[in-house]
């Protein structure tokens, strides 16, 4: 009786054993799963952290291009009135040059 007993107990220790190796088995490759999780974690992490610097970069390049835009749509507007201020001057001179041209001739004796 003690010894079925004995042989018994050992035949549970083996199956305790067995159950421990796959067990352990199971938990080495759990670990590992999780390094690989952990390591791609951080490789995520760090794209994420570039990422969200350069969309701060571009909206800072988007704030500076509406101000840019801004700025030459007045400077057009500038551009524009002077081009109008040179096309009076113009005519202006064009109109002072007529007129002395036709007092100088009305001065001229009629043939």
């Amino acid at each position: 009786m003690v010894e079925i007993q004995y042989r018994e107990k050992e035949e549970a220790c083996r199956e305790l054993s067995n159950t421990l190796k796959f067990k352990s088995a199971q938990c080495d490759d759990l670990e590992s799963r999780l390094a690989e999780v952990m390591e791609r974690n951080s490789a995520l992490s760090a794209a994420n952290g570039e990422l969200r610097r350069k969309v701060v970069e571009l909206e800072d390049a988007s704030e500076e291009c509406q101000v840019l835009k801004g700025h030459l749509v007045k400077v057009e507007n500038e551009c524009d009135s002077a081009k109008s201020e040179v096309r009076i001057e113009w005519r202006r001179r064009a109109v002072a040059t007529e007129l002395r041209y036709d007092s100088f001739i009305g001065r001229w004796p009629q043939l």
